[in-house]
């Protein structure tokens, strides 16, 4: 198959808003393509047509009339430009591929530009196959061993736990159940990774159900870098510290002992750092806000097991061990206020559960609080027409570098419990690589519903595009569906009872909810 036909079939499978963002189209292009398939070069051309927008004017020309072969020529001159240089052929040959993608460019101009390119290895779904299958197709290395999710209720139609997770090592299949997706290399650098489906059931069924809420709080080490002065003079009694870190808690030295002048790195005017109960406290104030920013920048990490709440001039993370590949590190909660260009940590000892952590920072009267319900507004408008946002809790991240994820509760007509995940992403690459995952995951089952494309009603004046997967897993019907927004980048999944119709039925009638 040839390299502009690949396309074609990757935006037939993900929709056009994959050609919107650069960083995600070049992932998903990495993740499609075997090695010699098609040109670094070639690559590094597609992805730039993407990132200077190729493909707006090039059909703003075609729809105001112009023939195609002119408007690619003009879009490919304008794509050289962009790049500094001069070779029109390279340009207008990507601006082609992108307008036949979408439909808007015919292939006899593709072949006319460059039509040398040797074809991809990408396979195509069978004729009417619904629907595409993932274009995830090389093995990737190192699966993660999910954490072990806790026990569903008694009762819950169908459901029963998954059985523990072998070590990485022992599973080699990148979609190995219980493993989960594997950890993939990140086109912009790092590791990213994706998220741990295979867990989720026995999670959500559980943590809505039976908990509730009960969203633990973690937190950081102080930032700042460079050489660290160690502070001294400062008064480090518990009614001197309340009084200068009362815009951090009104009774922040609350539990803490043995305070003492800590090691300041730069940015840093002081640092204080007490024993409590379940680890210890460090107190800091910087030397102007940018100071302040820098530190919480390289704190609000995104990891698994991390839940941020960025409210106006304040923050508070929090950072529970018990999630991801992160089990070593320690507990941790941390607020900050810009008011008074200030920070607090505390961080449990090795071993200290969240919940203890959580108890020290009770104590301290904070002015930051852990989120109760959804965060994002375009995430809390995306839920409310499927769930009651007020069955919402925040839960803490599964996917690595994800920005937000909730847990929430719903119930069919018949009153069967439907237990619920929505999240979002900073970018559309995340939300491509869920909808890839639970393709694949479709595709496999040996019972599925309804799949392929779906999209908000006009009416809601919400942009077009999304995927929409039932399929029996585990003892349970599971039924995914994301939205390719780019302010939210965000996806759903639902657990319910060993039925494809019931949850499609269940799903057709929460989509069609206006508001609560």
């Amino acid at each position: 198959m040839e390299l502009h036909q690949t396309i074609r079939d990757l935006v037939s499978a993900h929709g056009p808003g994959i050609l919107g963002d650069a960083t995600g189209f070049r992932g998903v292009l990495d993740d499609v393509l075997d090695e010699g398939a098609a040109s670094t070069g070639d690559i590094n051309l597609l992805v730039d047509a993407v990132r200077f927008d190729v493909l707006t004017p090039l059909t703003q020309m075609i729809d105001g009339g112009a023939d195609p072969g002119r408007a690619v020529e003009e879009a490919g001159a304008r794509l050289a430009r962009e790049r500094g240089g001069d070779d029109h052929t390279s340009g207008a040959w990507a601006a082609a591929v992108l307008g036949y993608a979408v439909g808007r460019v015919p292939e006899a101009i593709v072949a006319r530009y460059r039509s040398h390119r040797p074809p991809s290895s990408f396979a195509p779904p069978a004729a009417g196959q619904q629907p595409l299958q993932s274009p995830v197709q090389r093995p990737l290395q190192s699966p993660i061993a999910p954490p072990v999710p806790p026990a569903p209720p008694a009762g819950w139609p169908g459901m029963a736990p998954p059985p523990p997770p072998a070590p990485a090592s022992s599973n080699p299949s990148p979609y190995a159940a219980p493993a989960g997706p594997p950890a993939y290399a990140s086109p912009t650098g790092g590791t990213r990774r994706r998220s741990h489906k295979g867990i989720w059931i026995g999670a959500a069924v559980a943590l809505v159900l039976v908990v509730g809420g009960g969203i633990g709080a973690a937190v950081a080490l102080s930032g700042g870098s460079g050489p660290r002065h160690k502070d001294s003079g400062s008064d480090t009694s518990a009614s001197a510290l309340d009084s200068r870190y009362s815009g951090l808690g009104s009774s922040i030295a609350a539990g803490t002992s043995d305070c003492a002048s800590g090691h300041r790195a730069s940015g840093e005017s002081e640092q204080v750092v007490c024993k409590v109960a379940g680890g210890r406290l460090t107190l800091t104030t910087y030397d102007s806000l940018s100071a302040l920013k820098s530190a919480r920048q390289a704190r609000l990490d995104r990891r698994a097991g991390s839940i941020t709440d960025n409210a106006g001039d304040s923050v508070y993370y929090s950072f529970d061990p018990h999630y991801g590949q992160h089990k070593s590190d320690p507990a941790l909660i941390y607020w900050d206020a810009e008011s008074g260009l200030q920070s607090a940590t505390l961080q449990g000892a090795q071993g200290t559960p969240l919940t203890t952590v959580s108890s020290d920072f009770d104590k301290t009267g904070s002015t930051s609080s852990a989120p109760t319900g959804p965060m994002n507004a375009t995430l809390q408008k995306f839920i409310g027409h499927f769930v009651n946002p007020s069955t919402c809790k925040p839960h803490a991240l599964y996917d690595e570098g994800a920005s937000e994820e909730v847990i929430c509760s719903a119930k069919m007509a018949d009153g069967t419990k439907v237990g619920v995940f929505f999240g979002r992403y900073p970018h559309h690459s995340g939300m491509f690589q869920q909808r890839a995952y639970y393709s694949k995951q479709y595709a496999a089952a040996s019972k599925t519903g309804k799949g392929g494309h779906w999209k908000f009603g006009h009416q809601l004046d919400f942009y077009p595009g999304g995927a929409y997967y039932t399929y029996v897993s585990g003892g349970a019907a599971i039924t995914y569906w994301d939205w390719n927004e780019s302010s939210c980048n965000c996806w759903a999944f639902a657990v319910g009872p060993n039925s494809t119709s019931k949850m499609d039925a269940w799903w057709a009638k929460a989509s069609k909810r206006q508001s609560y």
